[in-house]
C-alpha cells in the first residue's frame, strides 16, 4: 500500500473510531439523563398526577361536586405545603414573583374558604406557607 493510502486509512480509522466512541459516549449520557433517579421520580409525579386528573374528570362527569372539591382543596394544600419549604429554602431576596403572586392568591382564597386540613401538620404548614408570604410582600 501506499504512503498515501496509508494516509487515507488511518484517517479513515481514526474518524471511525472517533463516531464509534462519540455516539456510545452521548448514548451514555443521554440513557443515564432519562435513568436517573430523580428522573424517575419525575416520571413516577407525572403518572400520579394523571391517575388524580383522571379521578377529578371522574367525579366531574358523575357530577359528584362535593368529592371534587374536597379532592381539589386537599390538592392545593399539598402544593402550598410545597411552597412552604420552597420558601423556607430559597431567600427572600431570590424569590420568584410568579410564585409570590400565586401564594397571594391562593392566601385570598383561604381567607374566603378555610381550608378542610384543620388541626393537621398540613395545615401548620399551608399556615406557614400563607403567612411567610404575606410577611414578604408587606411594606
Amino acid at each position: 500500500m501506499s504512503p498515501r493510502g496509508r494516509s487515507i486509512a488511518l484517517a479513515a480509522s481514526a474518524a471511525s473510531i472517533g463516531v464509534i466512541v462519540g455516539w456510545g459516549a452521548a448514548s451514555l449520557y443521554f440513557d443515564r439523563e432519562y435513568h436517573t433517579p430523580m428522573a424517575q421520580l419525575r416520571y413516577s409525579a407525572q403518572a400520579s398526577r394523571a391517575k388524580f386528573e383522571v379521578r377529578l374528570l371522574e367525579l366531574l362527569r358523575s357530577g359528584d361536586i362535593a368529592r371534587l372539591t374536597k379532592a381539589l382543596e386537599f390538592e392545593l394544600d399539598s402544593t402550598i405545603t410545597d411552597l412552604d419549604f420552597y420558601q423556607q429554602q430559597d431567600p427572600t431576596k431570590f424569590r420568584k414573583e410568579d410564585i409570590e403572586d400565586s401564594v397571594a392568591r391562593v392566601r385570598e382564597y383561604r381567607k374566603k374558604y378555610p381550608s378542610p386540613n384543620t388541626g393537621t401538620e398540613v395545615a401548620a404548614a399551608v399556615g406557614r406557607a400563607l403567612s411567610q408570604g404575606e410577611r414578604a410582600s408587606a411594606p
